[in-house]
């Protein structure tokens, strides 16, 4: 590729209507961990997958979806704001990372989980 051509790449992949995209999916994939965390402590089987938010679920099941609920809406109010600095950029693009790998984490764990359930 040429330095234009990856210069391109490099502006679209950072250009605001991308990593409002990309904070969507963050919050729609902390939903999702919230709702595979609350079944798999909620079925047992995994209690001790995150000790806080078990201790959270045995007070309240809102309480604990309150938590990931702000968690995601802080996430969101902190960095749309400044959006086009490069610093963000970089944040927002390795929060897609992280909770992409989460995401398939908790895939895995579901699939797990339904597997033992139905044995």
């Amino acid at each position: 590729m040429s330095k234009e051509a990856l210069e391109r790449v490099k502006v679209f992949l950072l250009s605001p209507g991308v990593l409002i995209f990309l904070l969507t999916a963050v919050f729609v994939l902390n939903l999702f961990d919230a709702g595979v965390s609350w079944w798999l402590i909620s079925s047992g089987l995994a209690i001790e997958l995150n000790p806080l938010m078990a201790a959270l679920m045995s007070v309240s099941f809102y309480l604990f979806f309150a938590v990931k609920l702000i968690m995601g809406i802080l996430m969101v109010k902190i960095t749309l704001p400044r959006i086009k600095d490069m610093p963000v950029k970089i944040t927002i693009w390795l929060m897609f990372l992280v909770y992409g790998l989460l995401g398939l984490y908790n895939l895995y764990g579901l699939i797990l989980g339904i597997l033992i359930l139905a044995l």
